[in-house]
């Protein structure tokens, strides 16, 4: 199989996406290529990174290659590129890609969020760009109520006076330091990281930390080694993350049609 990437010469790109997809998902297993309105995942999240203002670039990195030729029919062959099987998350797949594609800036964006709305993408962006002190940021969204606090499948962020992330969470825990307590104190995490390309390196080369294990929050693994995130906060919708069966209904109905 032909490697695929940059060519050689061609210029730095100033933000490439990327859109880590596994096909072995932990809870909901090929969900990326779950049809939803007669398009696969997949193709939803790779179109609507592409419509961001800030990207260049949208790269599906995969290490299926099922997935690989469900991509090669909505996007171009350069696009998609094969990474390995082993890796501890997402961002260390983007991270492989940055060995191929050079950019000063790449945007992980989870595979799993159909429903995406573009801005959320320029906003993290944007955070960098107008932070020149930071690596990484994040985008995070209201929560509307309690029961959205206390599911174990909605990441929760704290953000300090700075604007950068006080801590990550699945369910508030006053043991292990969480301060939230209410969905006033605490917003929806949503899964895009942008990534200045040394503080992508740095993340990729710490390797997954004993935290973002245990939590299952590869996020974790930057605060542990205090690397500092910045947080867009953007008080919209579009961020459903796809991880079980009923929210995968829900994101079927949302976009008025039914699959599977």
């Amino acid at each position: 199989m032909p490697e695929t990437g940059q060519a050689a010469g061609a210029p730095t790109l100033r933000t490439v996406a990327v859109v880590p997809a596994r096909y072995d998902s932990r809870r909901l297993p090929g969900k990326v290529l779950a049809p939803i309105a007669g398009r696969t995942m997949l193709e939803r999240v790779w179109r609507q990174t592409a419509r961001a203002r800030a990207v260049e670039r949208v790269v599906i990195a995969t290490d299926d290659e099922r997935v690989r030729q469900a991509a090669l029919t909505f996007a171009p062959e350069a696009d998609v590129i094969m990474t390995a099987a082993d890796l501890a998350s997402g961002s260390d797949r983007v991270a492989e890609v940055a060995s191929r594609v050079t950019a000063g800036i790449y945007v992980n964006v989870q595979a799993d969020m159909p429903l995406l709305d573009p801005v959320l993408v320029d906003a993290a962006v944007a955070v960098l760009e107008e932070n020149e002190g930071l690596g990484i940021a994040t985008a995070a969204v209201p929560i509307n109520d309690a029961g959205e606090l206390a599911d174990p499948d909605l990441v929760k962020v704290t953000i300090g006076a700075d604007g950068c992330a006080l801590g990550f969470f699945r369910t508030p825990r006053a043991e292990a330091g969480d301060t939230a307590s209410d969905s006033n104190t605490a917003y929806h995490h949503v899964g895009i990281y942008a990534f200045r390309r040394q503080a992508l390196l740095r993340f990729a080369e710490l390797g997954a930390s004993p935290l973002e294990h245990t939590e299952r929050l590869e996020q974790l693994r930057a605060l542990e080694n205090g690397i500092a995130i910045g947080v867009a906060t953007l008080d919209i919708a579009g961020h459903l993350s796809v991880d079980s069966a009923e929210k995968l209904e829900a994101a079927r109905q949302a976009l008025g049609g039914r699959d599977g």
